[in-house]
């Protein structure tokens, strides 16, 4: 019966012990405490964050825009929004967009960006394309905004915590009047260059990857340099 006692007194002394021990991770961490959890953290994560910019230019740039009916503005300070495709100008203190319908072309640093309805493109209508290369075979590019998910991993707690906007482009080829998204497929992109034997030689001799844009540009470039009707 003594010992009986004695195993009830220990139990209860146990269990007012643990009880005494069992802090929440967070309250172990705060307080200095044992931790059972070494992957658990003390305080709220905070939120995600936006890291990135939306726009094409890290700062303002001064460009020379070219209008409908010919007329012109130089030296404008201007951005292009790659999330909508606004282009934004410093007005006051204020921000301010352009009616980009009324925009033909604007040129920023020797580079050339033009309206998509200039090049018959009706399904990117006021869209602004970047000229690559200009002549027989034309090259250009659109810029757009995707955003990166974080990357973090907890177990591992390797990563990043944050979302990231990416700036993209899509390119474009235009040859005998039709404007067509640039393909991964050299079969296709050899076409552009078919009836040129100096071009294919070219293309041979430098090793070129029809299916990767930039050596299609520089395809494309040596074509129109030696191009003739």
């Amino acid at each position: 019966m003594k010992k009986e006692y004695v195993y009830i007194f220990m139990l209860m002394f146990f269990c007012m012990e643990t009880k005494g021990q069992m802090l929440s991770n967070v309250e172990a961490i705060e307080s200095g405490g044992s931790l059972s959890q070494y992957n658990m953290i003390g305080k709220k994560r905070p939120a995600p964050e936006v890291f990135g910019n939306y726009y094409l230019f890290d700062n303002w740039v001064l460009a020379d825009i070219h209008l409908e009916a010919g007329n012109f503005v130089a030296d404008q300070n201007i951005n292009l929004n790659a999330l909508d495709g606004e282009i934004e100008i410093p007005y006051g203190d204020e921000v301010r967009t352009l009616n980009r319908t009324k925009i033909e072309s604007f040129e920023v640093e020797n580079r050339k960006f033009i309206n998509g309805k200039y090049l018959d493109a009706s399904t990117f209508k006021d869209t602004f394309f970047e000229v690559i290369e200009e002549g027989a075979v034309e090259v250009y590019c659109q810029y757009y905004t995707d955003v990166r998910p974080p990357t973090y991993v907890p177990g591992l707690a390797v990563g990043d915590q944050n979302y990231k906007v990416l700036i993209k482009q899509n390119h474009f080829v235009k040859a005998h009047s039709t404007l067509k998204g640039f393909v991964n497929d050299k079969k296709a992109n050899f076409g552009y260059f078919e009836n040129h034997a100096a071009t294919l030689k070219y293309i041979q001799t430098q090793k070129l990857r029809l299916n990767k844009i930039e050596d299609f540009i520089t395809a494309t470039k040596f074509y129109n340099s030696n191009y003739s009707e």
